[in-house]
């Protein structure tokens, strides 16, 4: 599995990253799973990294507003099939957890500080930024990485992110598209 650019899937090396920082049996979240792609990279890198690292991706199975009609076409629930054959398909359904629900909701079953990353690629509003960020800021440990998708594309993260963290540049050092800030204790 390479990271390359696919589908939108332009985070590859960040996720890599995170995988290689992860102390063994780590948590990993992925919020906002999509059609699966980023989250069968991410749990086929932390098998292969044999660190027993929980993979957990979190999606509501509807879309997000921004795929429009696409998302509307698909019967209600159908994305969590969709998820669930392309792990399969990968040979990673075992080795992840995937929460299908809205994101806030899903944040109330993980413990605080009990990640070491959690990436936000769901509701990209700047409502829906910032409500993911308070939601799942305080399930990330002290010293881990609290990312997300979409810097450059939709104004509403990058309004979140610097509404939630401060005027600065958070670009990921891996990856142009995304944000990251290091969560301290």
């Amino acid at each position: 599995m390479t990271a390359t650019s696919r589908g939108g899937f332009d985070y590859g090396h960040l996720y890599n990253r995170l995988v290689d920082e992860a102390p063994p049996g780590s948590t990993l979240v992925e919020v906002g799973v999509y059609h699966g792609k980023s989250l069968r990279h991410l749990a086929h890198r932390a098998k292969a990294a044999d660190k027993g690292l929980l993979v957990v991706g979190v999606d509501w199975g509807r879309g997000s507003p921004e795929h429009g009609d696409e998302a509307a076409l698909l019967p209600a629930g159908n994305l969590a099939g969709i998820q669930l054959r392309t792990l399969l398909t990968a040979g990673v359904a075992d080795d992840c957890l995937l929460l299908t629900g809205p994101s806030v909701l899903a944040a109330r079953l993980v413990a605080d500080g009990s990640c070491h990353a959690v990436f936000l690629d769901a509701d990209h509003s700047k409502r829906g930024v910032l409500a993911d960020i308070e939601a799942w800021k305080p399930k990330v440990r002290a010293g881990g990485v609290l990312c997300g998708h979409d810097w450059l594309t939709f104004p509403g993260v990058k309004d979140a992110v610097c509404e939630a963290f401060g005027r600065h540049n958070w670009v990921s050092p891996d990856a142009p598209s995304c944000w990251e800030v290091k969560v301290d204790g």
